[in-house]
């Protein structure tokens, strides 16, 4: 159901949309008043965890300029906002908006809004780290002058501790893309576990309460299961503290965290079935938040 949706959902939004030529947004007769205020709209279930961190680089850049910004979803979004820059999204108490989604919720949101922006993360058209494209394409779009965020090291400088880490943090779920996981050799990510556990560190697994009901298999390199048992809050502690040296995981919510918290990542990449999608995930969406090069190792 969720691919027929998803071919349905592509195919009628490129219909709709008029823009051909700024990468990463879809719009139909926008209309941009003189006063410009955004809404977010994050909160449809096709939204996922990565996602909604694409977005807050644009976020940022908008709040910055003193611009009105409105999120909707289940607090997700600001929390990561205040957790990654030290601060709240102010609030906005505007009536009118630019309203602002990605483009799988096309179908689910279109009857709700007016004034409708679609933003799209797999533009083959992007040219940039996804999070400096987007915030390009608004400042043309909307003659702006918004400030690409691209660095955030300057509030994690954890990785010059590294020698003080004892811990790994092991993550093997991803909640999209998952049919492709048939496609690759999952065994990677727990033999580069092994393999830092023989090195010294701990091994401290991660996922949702989901995650671990369904999943039955034994994982005898673990030393702490944290599975189910982490709030967001203490998921991003764990993910940024000192004491851990390295992440593994998929090419998901977690890496990209890693990347913001500076630290080492160990990835196994889905992929993609054609080579275009597979070099835009490569250049311009897995390492958006990567602040250095070397710190991410494809299995």
């Amino acid at each position: 159901m969720y691919i027929l949706y998803k071919i349905l959902n592509n195919l009628l939004s490129f219909i709709w949309s008029t823009n051909k030529s700024l990468p990463i947004l879809k719009f139909n007769n926008i209309k941009i008043p003189y006063v410009k205020s955004f809404l977010f709209d994050l909160s449809d279930k096709t939204t996922h965890l990565g996602d909604k961190l694409f977005f807050i680089p644009l976020i940022r850049s908008l709040v910055l300029e003193n611009i009105n910004v409105k999120i909707i979803d289940d607090g997700l979004t600001s929390l990561l906002y205040s957790r990654i820059f030290g601060e709240n999204i102010p609030k906005s108490f505007d009536k009118e908006f630019i309203n602002v989604f990605p483009r799988p919720s096309f179908l689910h949101l279109f009857n709700k809004y007016d004034n409708i922006l679609l933003v799209d993360f797999t533009d083959k058209g992007t040219n940039d780290l996804i999070s400096v494209e987007i915030i390009k394409s608004f400042n043309k779009l909307f003659n702006l002058n918004l400030s690409k965020i691209t660095n955030y090291s300057h509030k994690f400088h954890f990785y010059e501790s590294d020698f003080e880490a004892q811990f790994v943090v092991f993550n093997n779920y991803v909640n999209s893309g998952f049919f492709r996981l048939f496609f690759i050799k999952n065994i990677v990510l727990e033999e580069r576990c092994e393999y830092l556990k023989k090195q010294g560190f701990k091994v401290i697994h991660v996922g949702s309460p989901a995650d671990k009901s369904s999943d039955s298999r034994r994982y005898d390199f673990v030393d702490i299961d944290l599975r189910g048992q982490l709030p967001m809050n203490d998921l991003l502690d764990l993910l940024s503290s000192h004491n851990v040296h390295e992440i593994v995981t998929y090419d998901n919510f977690i890496m990209h965290m890693a990347h913001i918290f500076n630290k080492s990542t160990s990835v196994l990449f889905r992929g993609r079935f054609l080579s275009k999608n597979r070099l835009l995930h490569i250049n311009y969406i897995n390492n958006t938040f990567l602040c250095r090069k070397n710190r991410i190792n494809y299995l």
